[in-house]
């Protein structure tokens, strides 16, 4: 959730940098200068006034909104009555900006719908693309992250059909972002990099400085500091080389002074902050100020100085308040509300988050809303209110839930898009080969009907001319064979290749039936145990709440070990897996997953007994891997063994190649039909523990997949009522 927070903060302050950092600065009209303007207004006529009228909208969006709003309705008016659609469509788009500019998102996202269709009719496929993006920013905004990625790609596949490259790169760093706040890291990585490569290619310094910097923000996220440090460098190198673009060099400054505070470094860190804060106040950037103080205070809060955060803190909600920036402001009272917590002022705190929620109610966003109902959850909880705590929590996880189905639902959308391209690849694959066939077919028939007529001419004229054009004929037939042999392979492979696609659809709809079937029943379960304890709350005694309570962990720990196992098995299908293998003592790694595993076996009273070897055995592997391969079938042994049985776990030589890992338990076994396609994720295995412990059978085809991944062996035994064997195996180091 805190990450998601930080993600939520980045991504809205880059947005507003692009609008109105990079928008060159204004004086504010006086009366003379907006006189001046009038008299220019009421020279001009028509279409070229309305133009005038909708150019000022643009120019004064910024320092002056509520003038913009004004000019731009009259613009508006005299478009309509002129029926000049691309006139209106554009004054439509420049209106939305303003309202987006004012984080007035719902009239913004209004006046984006109506330029979009607008535009869409006419068929301007450049402001069409540019007002649907406006729309996937702010549906970004809200939290509905589904909604954003689909808008986003048809913004890149517009922009793509009228080779607009500029755009194409920033709608990538806009899929990045998107796919950063979800924590699809690799998918954000991919994005930026594309852009960084079109930007470089075509001299968009902007663009690529700012992908440098996004891609720099991303690395500190996953704690890769030196990368970190090294893209954020290359963004300000770029920025230092605009002319003036010194606000992109203060952005990177701050950064520099968040990935060493990070990194432990503080001294490093304030005075980045500091040297950012002297070019914003150089400027006059109140905006830019208000970012600084808000990481200042940050940076003190982080080193428990909570008094001089607050003080930080309030010197950026005072200016975030001054420059109408709903969302600065927003997130500004919830570090307030987390510094005042923290201080022991709980009063002050809930103040704080209510003031946010209530900003963050107006303006729909789901995200935002997620952390304030959280905080206040945590003020009532240390104030000893459980019941009022227990509400909001509950609040927290509707919300969190909601934006979770919206990734989970982002994610299912990316595998259908990666198969759907994938078997439209094949098709287009095969059909290119049957077109090469038929067109082989027609030459060797216009062929024949040629050697035909030339030897009936030869024949005629001259049998000695036949006898060479004869041999001719029998060389041509062999090379035509050797054509036709090259071509029945051909086909062969084709073949092989759809009954692989086949396959891949069938391990497809596995993996959806999974998803929808046995997600839903531990959700179901889940649903109607929270609805029973808030409807008999009161009426239920301390035991009855502990058992509900023991039956929703039980519910979540499933739901959890599910969506765990096929995200895993998800990345393994997309190739997004990589192995970190090391050399290791087997011993030690099986030990050490066991000694977490004993909790779990305690409850059912069950035995865990491990057989190690009297020499060292030393594996080449990934030990992150070998964890999971432990835990599921250790995990599997508990499920189908009685109370009070035992499980036991050996580990010896297989051969002069390979360690061996064997799990045996005397539990409920398997028949011979189970046991067939215990690894074939095409056929249902689910399956019920000796205590109505769910299953799937998931768990071991992400065995047999790692261990295979590995260049080892996976194998069962099984009688029924006497219990289960595994062993796989691992190659010595």
């Amino acid at each position: 959730m805190i990450a998601r927070h930080r993600f939520g903060k980045i991504f809205t302050f880059l947005s507003t940098f692009l609008l109105v950092v990079i928008t060159p600065l204004f004086a504010q009209p006086d009366s003379v200068e907006l006189d001046s303007l009038e008299q220019m207004i009421t020279e001009k006529s028509g279409s070229d006034r309305a133009q005038f009228l909708s150019d000022l909208t643009n120019s004064y969006r910024v320092i002056n909104p509520q003038l913009a709003i004004a000019y731009g309705n009259r613009a508006l008016r005299i478009a309509r009555e002129l029926d000049d659609a691309a006139l209106v469509g554009s004054t439509l788009h420049r209106l939305g900006m303003v309202y987006y500019l004012r984080s007035d998102y719902q009239d913004a996202i209004e006046y984006f719908k109506q330029a979009a269709a607008i535009r869409d009719s006419i068929g301007d496929l450049r402001g069409y693309g540019n007002a649907l993006a406006s729309i996937a920013n702010i549906n970004n905004f809200w939290g509905k992250y589904y909604e954003a990625t689909d808008q986003y790609y048809k913004v890149l596949d517009l922009r793509k059909e009228i080779n607009d490259q500029r755009g194409i790169a920033t709608t990538l760093i806009n899929l990045g972002s998107v796919y950063k706040v979800q924590g699809n890291f690799d998918m954000a990585l991919d994005m930026y990099l594309q852009a960084i490569t079109i930007a470089d290619t075509i001299g968009f310094l902007e663009g690529e400085a700012w992908t440098y910097y996004n891609v720099a923000v991303l690395y500190k996220t996953m704690q890769e500091f030196d990368r970190a440090l090294e893209y954020n460098q290359q963004a300000m190198t770029i920025y230092e080389k605009l002319p003036e673009n010194l606000k992109g060099v203060a952005l990177c400054l701050n950064e520099f002074g968040a990935i060493y505070n990070a990194k432990g470094e503080s001294e490093k860190s304030l005075n980045y902050h500091q040297r950012a804060l002297t070019i914003y106040r150089n400027h006059h950037d109140s905006y830019g100020i208000a970012r600084t103080y808000t990481d200042i205070g940050n940076f003190y809060f982080s080193h428990g100085d909570h008094r001089k955060a607050l003080e930080y803190f309030d010197k950026s909600y005072s200016l975030r308040r001054d420059i109408n920036d709903s969302l600065g402001r927003i997130q500004t009272l919830q570090a307030i509300a987390k510094t005042n917590f923290a201080l022991g002022r709980y009063d002050l705190a809930l103040t704080n988050y209510q003031q946010a929620q209530e900003l963050a109610r107006k303006a729909d966003m789901l995200s935002t809303m997620e952390i304030n109902y959280e905080g206040m959850a945590r003020v009532y909880a240390a104030q000893e209110d459980f019941k009022t705590a227990y509400e909001f929590y509950r609040e927290f996880t509707d919300i969190k839930d909601s934006l979770f189905s919206s990734r989970v639902t982002s994610r299912i959308s990316d595998l259908q898009v990666k198969y759907q391209t994938e078997r439209s690849r094949r098709e287009n694959e095969v059909l290119r080969k049957d077109n090469e066939i038929q067109e082989l077919m027609l030459i060797k028939a216009n062929y024949q009907r040629y050697v035909l007529s030339l030897v009936i001419v030869v024949v005629l004229i001259f049998l000695l001319f036949l006898f060479i054009r004869y041999r001719s004929g029998k060389k041509m037939t062999a090379r035509l064979q050797e054509q036709k042999d090259q071509l029945t392979k051909t086909l062969e492979q084709l073949r092989q290749r759809e009954e692989e696609l086949e396959e891949l659809n069938a391990t497809k709809d596995r993996f959806f039936s999974i998803v929808s079937h046995d997600l839903r029943g531990p959700l179901g379960g889940f649903y109607r145990l929270t609805e029973t304890m808030v409807r008999e709350i009161d009426n239920l005694s301390q035991g009855e709440i502990k058992e509900a309570m023991a039956g929703v962990h039980q519910s979540a720990e499933h739901m959890y070990k599910l969506l765990e196992n096929l995200l895993e098995w998800s990345r393994l299908q997309l190739g997004k897996v990589e192995l970190h293998k090391e050399s290791f003592d087997l011993a030690d790694t099986v030990t050490s997953t066991l000694e977490m595993m004993k909790t779990q076996a305690s409850v059912k009273n069950i035995h865990l007994d491990l057989h190690l070897p009297d020499t060292l055995l030393r594996v080449t592997a990934d030990a992150n891997m070998l964890g999971t391969i432990i835990r599921n079938l250790v995990s599997n042994a508990i499920k189908f063994t009685p109370r009070g049985g035992e499980v036991d776990i050996s580990i010896d030589q297989a051969d002069e190649k390979f360690a061996r890992v064997t799990i045996s338990d005397n539990g409920v076994g398997m028949d011979r039909a189970t046991l067939a396609s215990l690894f074939d994720i095409g056929k249902p295995k689910r399956q019920t523990g000796t205590e109505n412990e769910q299953g799937t059978g998931l768990g071991l085809i992400l065995c047999k997949e790692l261990v295979e991944k590995h260049g080892g062996t996976i194998s069962a035994d099984s009688t029924p009522n006497k219990g289960s064997t595994f062993r796989f195996t691992l190659p010595l180091a």
